[in-house]
């Protein structure tokens, strides 16, 4: 009989505590609408908890870094979350894809080399890639197939930005660059390569691939 007053007795307190914090809101009234929407990774519905407020959504951030296969880091003395690349995980990559025709042209103008990288889709589909900032790269080998410049170390860029390209059937997807060849020592005469990479998802396969073309220029005299 006692252990029952005590909780009866419980409960009460329960119920009053419950109703001070009631009580003392009740002039607030915030309104917040839980799973209101459906959200989709490269078009597919995945299962995570989310919440509008104010026209806002707002999700879990280790369970979103999850899904992207991103991990997620805790700095307790700075309270900063870092999200940083999944140390374990590896991207499988192809080197080849059917539906595309890959060309590189080169043209020297003055002390400046044009580049023109051509993506053709020869399929009857259109075709969304997707690239990850910096979306693409190229170098200079001599003769000797030395590395005598490259890109990214000239210009070195960390942001990671992803941008979708749609490549209607029949079209090309084009990519213009030039290199100040003023302070590269480069002889006269001689013959060159320049190699160009970019790295491209294809949406519609989720597979990713290394594009990579090269060329030859020759430095006029």
């Amino acid at each position: 009989m006692k252990k029952n007053r005590r909780m009866i007795i419980a409960v009460l307190l329960i119920c009053i505590t419950y109703s001070g914090i009631t009580f003392a809101y009740s002039n607030t009234n915030i309104e917040v609408l839980f799973n209101y929407i459906n959200i989709k990774i490269n078009g597919e519905k995945v299962d995570l908890d989310n919440f509008i407020y104010e026209n806002t959504t707002y999700v879990p951030l280790r369970k979103v870094s999850e899904l992207l296969n991103k991990d997620v880091i805790w700095n307790d003395v700075t309270k900063t979350a870092n999200i940083v690349e999944n140390s374990n995980s590896s991207k499988a990559y192809y080197t080849e894809y059917d539906g595309f025709r890959n060309a590189l042209i080169t043209h020297i103008n003055n002390n400046e080399l044009d580049l023109e990288f051509i993506i053709k889709n020869i399929t009857q589909e259109d075709i969304t890639i997707t690239l990850k900032y910096p979306y693409f790269d190229f170098a200079i080998y001599d003769e000797n197939e030395s590395e005598i410049y490259r890109h990214s170390k000239a210009y070195p860029i960390y942001a990671t930005v992803i941008k979708d390209e749609k490549i209607n059937s029949g079209d090309n997807f084009v990519v213009k660059e030039k290199i100040d060849l003023t302070d590269l020592n480069l002889v006269s005469c001689k013959i060159y390569k320049v190699v160009f990479d970019t790295d491209v998802e294809i949406k519609a396969n989720k597979r990713y691939y290394k594009l990579r073309e090269d060329a030859y220029f020759k430095i006029p005299e």
